[in-house]
């Protein structure tokens, strides 16, 4: 067979869960891709070893069965075991029939799909998001299926790095009353003239530590009578090698400036990850705290 349709069959294959996936968003099920990858390469082994052809599965197909009302592999069955009496008995009755018939059953069968209303949704709810359906759509319409998917993931992954780094970054204060610590500029908080608490929303990795440390900079800068940093960590579910560092380095420079640098809430794999170096010792007179309150008790 040669190579070009070899690489066809092969792309078609890692797409397939996708269509699988969308297919059963349509009915409200739950599919495990991985099992339908394993099944599908089960299949090019046996067929490899029994002079076979290769195994794959078309968008087109599966649309035009769930259309059509398939519910199990049955139809498959029953479908192959159909196009096979046809090519061996009724191939003449067929062979004038016109591509564009064709086409328009694959075209019917796909229309559920298109749905502009929720790519509508998407770019007001986010819109790299909205971007990321819009290019792939007409990715799909003007190079093909493959391509077009190809291209939305491809600007999926760059609009999570764009998000990832430059995170959600806030200044809380407490709520008067309560131990709940809130953004100073969505609530009427308690805030403290010689305490900066401020919570990162997000993994801090080595693509948004500079933005953390700017974000830190201009804050220091604005409030230069500040003592006590606290990062709050409550969203920090992992820190790199890179972060750690540059959290050592903003940590001997309040040091030397005489501010202390301190943790609050952090969870307990990032409090491992921390104690397998020599960070927390850095952090003295710093301290990580189990609790925001309990910071503000101590500082404040």
């Amino acid at each position: 067979m040669p190579e070009t349709l070899v690489l066809a069959y092969a792309r078609k294959d890692l797409f397939r869960p996708t269509c699988a996936k969308v297919t059963a968003n349509l009915r409200g099920e739950k599919i495990a891709p991985n099992q339908e990858l394993i099944a599908l390469g089960a299949a090019n082994l046996a067929s490899a070893f029994s002079g076979g052809m290769l195994v794959a599965g078309g968008f087109s197909r599966t649309m035009v069965n769930f259309a059509a009302g398939a519910r199990t592999q049955m139809a498959m069955l029953i479908a192959a075991g159909l196009l096979s009496l046809a090519v061996i008995f009724f191939t003449p009755w067929f062979e004038n029939i016109p591509k564009v018939v064709l086409a328009v059953i694959i075209l019917v069968a796909i229309t559920p799909l298109v749905r502009l209303k929720s790519i509508i949704h998407t770019w007001r709810y986010d819109r790299g998001d909205g971007i990321a359906e819009v290019v792939t759509l007409l990715g799909v319409l003007v190079l093909g299926i493959e391509e077009g998917i190809s291209l939305g993931i491809v600007l999926t992954i760059a609009s999570h790095l764009r998000k990832s780094s430059q995170p959600h970054i806030a200044v809380v204060g407490r709520i008067p009353d309560t131990e709940q610590f809130r953004n100073i500029k969505r609530h009427d908080v308690e805030t403290w003239k010689h305490l900066l608490l401020i919570r990162i929303d997000e993994n801090i990795t080595f693509t948004n530590i500079h933005f953390i440390e700017d974000y830190l900079a201009n804050e220091l800068r604005r409030q230069p009578g500040i003592k006590h940093v606290v990062l709050i960590f409550t969203s920090v579910s992992d820190i790199d090698t890179t972060a750690l560092e540059a959290l050592e380095n903003i940590n001997h420079a309040l040091q030397g400036s005489g501010k202390t640098l301190n943790i609050a809430e952090a969870k307990g794999p990032v409090i491992d990850k921390l104690k397998k170096t020599d960070f927390i010792e850095q952090l003295k007179p710093g301290k990580v705290f189990f609790r925001n309150v309990d910071a503000v008790k101590e500082l404040a």
